[in-house]
């Protein structure tokens, strides 16, 4: 065959080719365009639902008319933008029906719940407990339609995927065809693009899965996959940052807030309650000065929270200063003299003499105490007695809180500092708790430069040891 005719051959193949292409285009660029309508529809989905669990939080933290008239217009701005379209999959309309029905269940939980907080029952504890089980029930729902919404945005966002990836295959092959590129180098651009985009693709989908721990292996880093990869990898990362922020900020503030909103509760309630009118002034300014320093703690340990880059312990920013351990010490029994009354429990402090100043973060050793001395009320049956002790040594404090309570069992004692963990005997006698505080504790002590460990039998108690270094620079 001539030179003529093959090139004459060549440009039929390649007219042809462009033709069909451009058929193809047009199609794919109306199913892209429909594509992208529904990733923009769950885009927004995600945004509005996220909008509610907003929402949510802020209700469940302050109970103001504000929080539930922007929870109920974005719950109603959400039913608009669960409507299906001819263009979506099945899949697609089975997500969005599922969403629909989750929302139709969790509006009349949150108006029910909201309705609680304004109207308090005479039997505020099963009140308390009933609001804490609704607000975990609409949270578990609110988390079930995010994950949905993600997955929704993730079905879109494959298809338009998808579409992209044929197009430039198609434009791909017909531009190898118009410069005679050889055989060989066709299958090795065709090889390393098609894995490229396999790989992106799966890890948008583990990414829309939430799965943010997954990582690209890109090839070759120094090509513009490689690059792309890395920025996956980086969105990842960062995502994955953001959601460990989420989780440990939620879990957090929902352990550390509980001590001190209690204390301005019981104080509050005996301000407000019977008998409150033939209250001495002083005592009723008394009661005042600890609802007005519970507030300020809580205040300040938001704030620490929301100013930590990540919530990780050792990137809380601590800033350590002189603090006399026997005033923190003080302070925390006040916090839970309601729990400590409540209880009929009896505390016998032996304190050494002197100033014993310790250098800690104030707030963080305010919450170790906290943790320490609420768990040991906690699982103290009533009527029983807690020893606080506070030895001065030589480089360091010696705090111990020993119970005579339900104590630690042996074969999960080396358990007993892991997050979310609480001993069988602990999960029988009271139910409810988070398996935070020793976390926390162990975390922030050692964190301090401190350390802790403890002693315990089963239903003989349990004694803790807190060691922190003592302030040797002069005041």
């Amino acid at each position: 065959m001539t030179l003529k005719l093959k090139l004459l051959l060549s440009t039929i193949i390649e007219i042809v080719l462009v033709v069909l292409v451009s058929m193809f285009l047009v199609s794919s660029a109306r199913q892209s365009a429909q594509a992208s309508e529904n990733e923009a529809q769950a885009s927004r989905i995600v945004d509005t639902v996220s909008q509610i669990r907003f929402a949510t939080f802020e209700h469940l933290l302050h109970h103001n008319e504000r929080s539930f008239e922007q929870w109920h217009a974005k719950h109603t701005q959400l039913g608009g933008l669960l409507e299906p379209t001819a263009t979506h999959s099945q899949e697609e309309r089975t997500v969005l029906e599922t969403i629909r029905g989750l929302s139709g269940e969790v509006e009349p939980v949150f108006v029910y719940l909201a309705d609680s907080y304004k109207q308090p029952s005479q039997d505020a504890a099963a009140q308390k407990e009933l609001q804490e089980r609704l607000a975990t029930q609409l949270l578990v729902k609110q988390q079930a339609q995010i994950s949905l919404a993600l997955k929704l945005a993730g079905l879109a966002r494959d298809q338009s995927t998808l579409l992209r990836a044929q197009d430039t295959w198609l434009v791909a092959a017909v531009i190898t065809s118009m410069l005679l590129i050889t055989i060989a180098n066709f299958l090795i651009i065709t090889r390393t693009i098609t894995k490229a985009l396999g790989e992106f693709q799966k890890g948008a989908k583990q990414i829309a899965d939430g799965n943010f721990a997954y990582r690209l292996s890109p090839p070759n880093q120094h090509d513009e996959f490689g690059q792309v990869g890395t920025a996956f990898n980086y969105m990842a990362s960062n995502l994955e940052q953001i959601d460990k922020v989420k989780s440990e900020f939620i879990l957090l503030a929902s352990h550390q807030l509980r001590t001190p909103l209690t204390a301005v509760k019981w104080y509050s309630k005996a301000l407000v309650g019977t008998g409150a009118d033939a209250m001495a002034a002083e005592r009723r300014k008394r009661y005042l000065k600890q609802v007005y320093a519970s507030n300020e703690r809580m205040i300040e340990l938001v704030n620490k929270l929301l100013d930590a880059s990540k919530i990780g312990f050792g990137s809380l920013m601590p800033t350590p200063k002189p603090v006399q351990l026997a005033v923190a010490l003080e302070q925390v029994l006040r916090d839970i003299s309601a729990q400590i009354r409540d209880n009929k429990i009896e505390v016998i402090k032996n304190i050494d003499d002197g100033p014993l100043v310790v250098t800690i973060d104030p707030t963080w050793l305010h919450i170790i105490l906290q943790n320490l001395l609420s768990n040991a009320v906690r699982y103290s049956r009533p009527g029983q007695t807690i020893r606080l002790g506070v030895e001065h040594q030589k480089n360091d404090v010696l705090v111990t809180i020993a119970d005579s309570g339900y104590g630690i069992p042996a074969g999960q004692q080396s358990k007993i500092f892991t997050k979310l963990f609480r001993a069988d005997n602990a999960k029988k006698a009271m139910g409810e708790g988070s398996g935070l505080g020793l976390y926390i504790t162990k975390a922030m002590v050692e964190q301090a430069g401190g350390s802790i460990w403890f002693e315990s039998i089963e239903n003989q108690g349990a004694t803790f040891f807190v060691k922190l270094p003592v302030n040797n620079k002069e005041e």
